[in-house]
């Protein structure tokens, strides 16, 4: 289900972003997640516009780090960014693009095990819950709940 989503939107993402695996290599060898992650966290409670499309880019740049790669997914997960996104999804649930960023960043970093324990932690059902009922469109509504239905498996999260 999570895979559909992703399907879904990342070749609307992917144009915008360069999807390889030389590339997310040489992030991974560069550390360059966790300056990505750092950003993310620094910028977070600032809703300034133009703060909210760099945070738009840096969300976009961690959702292709973690497509389809263990190794950056399970160093996302240990640096806590998913409090971080889940935060991010309160804050600015007002920024469609944003949202959509961490939704599907979201949907990666899901497919590991050690995720769980760090949505746990988190208000991501209430967050999710929250977005769904603002949503008009139909196809974000889908987004949402193809997030939060395998997040509602874990007895923990919901």
């Amino acid at each position: 289900m999570l895979q559909n989503l992703h399907n879904h939107h990342s070749s609307k993402q992917m144009s915008y972003l360069n999807d390889d695996y030389e590339g997310r290599n040489a992030v991974h060898l560069a550390g360059g997640a966790q300056i990505v992650a750092e950003h993310i966290k620094s910028f977070s409670q600032n809703t300034d516009p133009e703060n909210e499309r760099l945070l738009t880019v840096f969300c976009g740049m961690l959702m292709n780090y973690s497509n389809d790669n263990d190794t950056l997914q399970a160093q996302l997960i240990n640096m806590g960014v998913i409090p971080t996104l889940v935060k991010l999804l309160g804050i600015h649930s007002h920024n469609s693009a944003l949202t959509e960023m961490c939704l599907i960043a979201f949907g990666n970093l899901a497919e590991l095990e050690s995720s769980k324990e760090q949505f746990a932690s988190t208000n991501i059902a209430e967050e999710l819950v929250r977005l769904f009922q603002k949503q008009t469109e139909h196809e974000k509504k889908e987004m949402i709940f193809e997030v939060l239905a395998p997040l509602a498996e874990n007895g923990k999260i919901l």
